[in-house]
């Protein structure tokens, strides 16, 4: 009886995933911010990757549905994440640029070799959800496909805040979807690196010191 229901949690996964991609991309309307937008369509792929999942569990997995579901959700989901916090802690033109060329490559080479993989064992794709070393068969460029893209982007994601110098800062602009690194109120603090500067100190006239070299 529980296995008959299976299909209704990765169902509300993917309208949560629905959900929160639409408020993020109507965020990056408003604001045109390119991390905002990189985790929509991340959401967008895990939302994709879940229905894939539903239809699998209802009934036998058809092999355009697993190819789904390991391309969206085990190999491409988490580098679009990851992207996004890349782009959030180093805002310079160029390392955007560099971003979305590195997503252009990850993606059409990650389409590429789940569209022509084969399947190994046919008989895998069943109700229940397969591996993909069994689907893919071990060792493959597909099964190996998330343990070259996705496992890197997971340490990215996850460390990235404290790899930026000055980063692991409580600067709620900068907090991407890794919460690893965020500041505790007791612990340091530094100061944010995406906050507005803080303004000079205020000087009376007398307690200016004149320059050295005299005034021009």
């Amino acid at each position: 009886m529980l296995l008959a229901v299976m299909w209704v949690f990765p169902l509300l996964a993917a309208l949560i995933a629905l959900a929160f991609a639409g408020l993020l991309a109507r965020r990056y309307l408003d604001r045109r911010r390119p991390h905002e937008a990189l985790w929509a369509l991340a959401l967008l792929m895990y939302a994709a990757a879940s229905f894939a999942v539903v239809l699998g569990v209802l009934g036998d997995w058809s092999a355009f549905e697993y190819r789904a579901y390991w391309l969206l959700g085990a190999a491409l989901n988490v580098p679009f994440l990851a992207a996004g916090e890349v782009v959030l802690l180093f805002r310079r033109p160029w390392v955007l640029v560099v971003v979305l060329l590195a997503l252009v490559f990850v993606t059409g080479y990650s389409f590429g070799v789940v569209r022509t993989a084969g399947i190994a064992d046919p008989t895998a794709l069943g109700p229940d959800l397969p591996s993909g070393k069994v689907v893919f068969g071990a060792g493959t460029a597909a099964h190996r496909l998330p343990q070259i893209i996705a496992i890197p982007a997971y340490l990215m994601l996850v460390g990235g805040p404290c790899g930026r110098p000055g980063g692991c800062g409580d600067d709620p602009s900068a907090r991407t979807p890794s919460t690893a690194c965020w500041a505790s109120p007791s612990g340091p603090r530094s100061s944010p690196p995406w906050g507005r500067p803080s303004p000079p100190p205020a000087t009376s006239r007398s307690s200016r010191s004149r320059s050295p070299w005299g005034s021009p």
